[in-house]
């Protein structure tokens, strides 16, 4: 979901006046950079453990499935929950993200795939 630095600043400045500060320029700005820095960082570390847990799943190991597909229906519920309140463009990704999710955790629970599981966990 796309989040404008105009809305980070409103809602900052929103928060700031609510606790009774004087929300200054300089202020308002680095809490808005803060903001972004985070969900860059957040967005980098979910990005890495879905990579892990698929180089794991990748080697066999049942555990990483059952990871993803737990990661798989957090991103359905998060984009079921926000869809309504996204643009035309961020709903696209959204329903993408949906679609790629749900055919993904099928595939993986494909008989085929399901043998590779039993095969790897007897080695």
């Amino acid at each position: 979901m796309t989040v404008r630095t105009e809305d980070i600043r409103a809602g900052t400045l929103q928060i700031m006046w609510a606790s009774g500060a004087d929300p200054t320029e300089s202020a308002v700005n680095d809490l808005v950079v803060t903001t972004q820095v985070i969900r860059i960082v957040t967005a980098a570390v979910i990005s890495g453990l879905f990579l892990l847990f698929a180089i794991r799943m990748r080697g066999g190991r049942n555990w990483a499935r059952i990871t993803i597909t737990l990661l798989g229906a957090a991103t359905v519920g998060y984009a079921l929950i926000f869809l309504p309140a996204v643009s035309t463009v961020d709903g696209l990704f959204l329903g993408a993200q949906v679609i790629m999710a749900t055919v993904a955790t099928v595939l993986m629970y494909l008989p085929s795939s399901s043998r590779y599981f039993e095969e790897a966990g007897r080695r």
